[in-house]
């Protein structure tokens, strides 16, 4: 199960709990070779941080891990981590979500 694809997509929605005032996410689409799909969220808060996000993700990350094994996670997390500089944590579609969708749908 080798990582084939990297997606961020940033997007923006109405706050339904403070007034409809907009708030802005970052979602990751981690794709498989055999078709497995894990997502991840990165709460972005303003505009400008969701396309920053997405640059993060799929012009400093996923060149690293395109064609990397799925499964070996922690190793990804790690190399994440150390390019970015400590903002792994904030953009890595290698979040625990992502993590567990993968280790569950093995």
């Amino acid at each position: 199960m080798k990582i084939q694809k990297i997606q961020a997509l940033p997007l923006a929605y109405p706050e339904p709990h403070y007034k409809g005032i907009e708030r802005y996410i970052t979602l990751a689409r981690v794709e498989t070779d055999d078709g497995l799909v894990g997502w991840g969220e990165c709460i972005s808060q303003f505009r400008e941080a969701t396309l920053a996000t997405k640059i993060i993700i799929e012009q400093g990350f996923a060149p690293l891990l395109i064609g990397e094994n799925g499964l070996d996670v922690e190793r990804h997390w790690q190399k994440c981590l150390t390019v970015s500089g400590g903002m792994a944590p904030k953009a890595s579609p290698h979040s625990p979500l992502v993590q567990w969708i993968w280790r569950c749908g093995t």
